[in-house]
């Protein structure tokens, strides 16, 4: 009879350590092969329209350079940044793009946003708004040309 529990016991340990092992390697593979993450989800659809109000072609401007714009959706901050329909928003100088962080972008009192974008260099720079996806991409859509300002 000791032996058939001992049999028995063995048994079990040799089951539950199949399920652990079973387990575990399932774990590996949700994390190796497992879908993108909250931040990187793929974004389908067209982003909201985004216009830059000032500064305007040709403007000289002091720094910190104060982005002054609107968008048709309404912005928030999300994980993948600030941005609305699941785009987020990135400024573009000179080829160079910087993101906002939360405390960067204000809501103007007429529903327009301002962004405060510290540490432009002095000259002549490119500078544009632009939505990118979930994967920090720029997305061609839903925001204007790049404008020539000349930052102090």
């Amino acid at each position: 009879m000791a032996g058939d529990l001992r049999q028995a016991g063995a048994i079990e340990d040799r089951l539950l350590g199949a399920i652990g092992g079973g387990m575990m390697l399932i774990a590996v593979l949700l994390l190796i092969f497992g879908g993108a993450g909250d931040t990187e989800q793929a974004v389908e659809g067209t982003p909201p329209q985004m216009r830059l109000l000032s500064p305007a072609d040709g403007d000289t401007v002091p720094s910190p350079v104060q982005l002054h714009f609107e968008s048709d959706a309404p912005l928030s901050v999300q994980p993948g940044g600030w941005g609305a329909a699941g785009f987020h928003i990135h400024a573009e100088v000179d080829g160079r793009e910087a993101m906002p962080g939360p405390a960067d972008i204000r809501r103007a009192a007429d529903g327009s946003y301002v962004w405060s974008l510290a540490a432009v260099p002095a000259g002549e720079r490119a500078l544009r708004l632009l939505w990118s996806d979930g994967q920090h991409a720029p997305v061609g859509s839903g925001s204007d040309a790049p404008i020539s300002v000349v930052i102090q």
